[in-house]
C-alpha cells in the first residue's frame, strides 16, 4: 500500500497537490495491484501533542493497547510499503498541520523503537517521495525535505527518500503554465522506478 500524506492545505488551487494527484494517476495505472491510501491533513486534524496526550499515549503502548484509536494513525503508517508526501514549501518548510501529524505518527514501540544502540526504524516503507512547489528560489536544500529525510533515515527506517519541486512559480515574469508542465514530465518519468 502506497500512503499518500496531503498537506496541501490550499486543496484545489494547490500546485503542489496538482503534482502530486498527476504523480498518482501514473504510478496507480503502472501499478494497479497496489492500493494507494490518503491522509488528508486539509480535512483529517490531527492535534499538537500535550504532555497529558504524550503521557496517554505512552500507557497505550506499555499496556499493548494497540487498537486505541489513539494509535491508528501511526499503525496505518508503520503498515504502508511507500509513501507519498505533498508539502508546498511555507514559512522555509511545510505548513504546520505536516508536523502535527509526525507527532502523532511518531510512537515508541509503533513506528520505531529506542535500542542501546539507537533508535530502530519499525515502519515497513522503505522509500519516500516528497513533492513539493516553491514561490521563489530555496537557497541550498529544501528545510522541509531535509527535516523528513531526516526523521525517515534516523528514526523511522527509511533510507531511500527522494525530493522532486517544482520552483521559482511565484516569480513575476515566470511562465508558470510551463514551469509546472516541464515539472510534471519529469516527476512522471520517475513513477515507473518508485
Amino acid at each position: 500500500m502506497v500512503l499518500f500524506i496531503n498537506a496541501c492545505l490550499r486543496a484545489k488551487q494547490s500546485r503542489t497537490k496538482s503534482l502530486c494527484d498527476s504523480f498518482l494517476e501514473e504510478y496507480a495505472r503502472l501499478h494497479p495491484e497496489e492500493a494507494i491510501e490518503t491522509v488528508d491533513l486539509c480535512t483529517d486534524h490531527y492535534n499538537c501533542l500535550t504532555s497529558k496526550a504524550v503521557e496517554e499515549r505512552d500507557a497505550l503502548v506499555l499496556a499493548q493497547n494497540l487498537t486505541h484509536p489513539t494509535l491508528a494513525p501511526a499503525l496505518r503508517f508503520a503498515k504502508a510499503d511507500k509513501l507519498v508526501i505533498g508539502a508546498p514549501y511555507w514559512d522555509v518548510s511545510f505548513p504546520a498541520a505536516l508536523k502535527c501529524y509526525i507527532e502523532n505518527i511518531c510512537v515508541n514501540g509503533v513506528t520505531f523503537l529506542y535500542t542501546p544502540l539507537g533508535p530502530k526504524g519499525l515502519c515497513n516503507a522503505k522509500k519516500m517521495l516528497y513533492i513539493s512547489t516553491t514561490g521563489g528560489p530555496v537557497p541550498g536544500k529544501n528545510a522541509g525535505f531535509a527535516y523528513m529525510e531526516e526523521l525517515c533515515n534516523t528514526l523511522l527506517g527509511i533510507n531511500d527518500c527522494a525530493y522532486f519541486a517544482a520552483g521559482m512559480l511565484d516569480v513575476e515574469g515566470q511562465d508558470v503554465s510551463a514551469l509546472l508542465e516541464q515539472a510534471r514530465t519529469e516527476l512522471l518519468a520517475a513513477a515507473p522506478s518508485f
